[in-house]
């Protein structure tokens, strides 16, 4: 086990809220202000560049903290890839922790909470898909759980435009999860899921959304009247009208081929609704041209112009940005990540003594249920000329 020593600065940092939060937790931290934590994540191996994002947007924070001339705390950062997480985690608090944050890796927080003794304030940075019946004191669960973000792209889109939808998605275990959860959400709102459509590539999408869209029905009615009234007439094909919303999962480069093809086949006035995976976090008008039109939820890290953001936050990714240009733009999303996780070690109880109030983030709007999952609301916004357009800031 390798541990990275390096010291943190303990600095508050409660951003503005809103009016909403679920149910307060039973369960409270025992320091306001730890004077030592450990940090797990898997600074090796395939996992390392995310991982070391997180770890730079931790740092970030901490480097941003300390120019605030504030106190310092100790940090230990674990290569969770290295051993046994559980022994890690027992390691960690046997090194004097007294607050830990990570694993990172789904599998291990599913282990901590089965084997370990969860003694001090935890936050892992990772949901288990089954967190209403597996949590426990001290362990707080957080992390881009992709199932809170669909859930409010089908309850948002429901809201706007409730009925029938279609779902598109990627035939992978990833876009299957995605949209089994949209149908479920959907149907149980009272809508309808009138179809699924899984590709695999743009030939076969092609093939599948002339087939929903009814576009061949059409095209044959045609050739019917045409043989009928014996010459040829202006015809614009009909797709079929029964279609409320089309909620996409897709890849950015994916996207941008699914989202011409919809408006080439007459279904540009569908209302198309997906999810972050759509955007890269990057503005590139000329890239995202082909995604006009198209509504999704980010993080306010993504969506927010610097004078837009909390000073704090605008400060920190400025810096980021010039510090690791490179990998700030493919992991521009886990850099907030890392530092939100700096700062719920120290608001976490602000968070549970106020639960009418959530906490601004990098990442979102923070809330605790009462199964210590940290939810995060997120904003919407729309790219209109290749650019993303906030369509609500709450």
């Amino acid at each position: 086990m390798r541990f990275i020593i390096i010291l943190f600065s303990l600095v508050a940092f409660l951003l503005s809220g809103c009016s909403h939060a679920p149910a307060p937790s039973p369960f409270t931290v025992a320091e306001e202000h730890p004077n030592t934590v450990a940090v797990l994540l898997p600074l090796t191996g395939p996992l390392a560049p995310d991982a070391n994002a997180i770890r730079n947007g931790f740092l970030a924070a901490y480097y941003y903290s300390l120019k605030q001339g504030q106190s310092t705390t100790s940090i230990n950062f674990i290569d969770s890839n290295q051993g046994n997480i559980v022994d890690n985690y027992m390691q960690a608090i046997a090194n004097g922790a007294r607050f830990v944050v990570g694993p990172l890796i789904k599998k291990n927080v599913a282990k901590l909470l089965d084997q370990a003794d969860i003694k001090v304030p935890t936050l892992a940075l990772n949901t288990v898909d089954n967190f209403t019946s597996n949590y426990a004191k001290n362990f707080y669960q957080f992390g881009l759980f992709t199932p809170d973000e669909v859930n409010q792209l089908a309850n948002h889109a429901w809201q706007q435009n409730p009925g029938n939808a279609l779902i598109i998605a990627p035939d992978n275990s990833w876009g299957k999860l995605q949209a089994t959860i949209l149908a479920k959400h959907w149907q149980a709102s009272g809508g309808k899921i009138l179809d699924t459509i899984k590709y695999q590539n743009r030939n076969q999408f092609t093939r599948k959304i002339k087939q929903t869209l009814q576009i061949n029905t059409s095209y044959k009615d045609a050739r019917e009247i045409k043989r009928i009234i014996g010459k040829n007439f202006k015809f614009v094909p009909q797709i079929r009208q029964d279609i409320s919303a089309i909620l996409l999962v897709s890849l950015p480069n994916q996207a941008r081929e699914i989202v011409p093809i919809l408006k080439f086949y007459y279904a540009g006035k569908i209302p198309v609704y997906a999810t972050s995976s759509i955007y890269s976090g990057i503005e590139n008008p000329g890239l995202n041209s082909d995604l006009n039109g198209v509504s999704f939820a980010d993080m306010p890290w993504v969506l927010k112009n610097n004078n837009d953001l909390p000073p704090t936050l605008a400060a920190l990714k400025a810096e980021i940005s010039k510090n690791w240009p490179m990998s700030f733009h493919y992991h521009t999303k886990l850099y907030a990540l890392g530092v939100d996780a700096y700062y719920l070690t120290l608001n976490l109880n602000k968070l549970l003594q106020n639960p009418n109030s959530g906490i601004e983030g990098a990442t979102g709007i923070f809330y605790l249920d009462q199964y210590q999952h940290i939810y995060r609301k997120l904003l919407w916004t729309k790219i209109e000329n290749g650019r993303t357009k906030l369509t609500n800031f709450d």
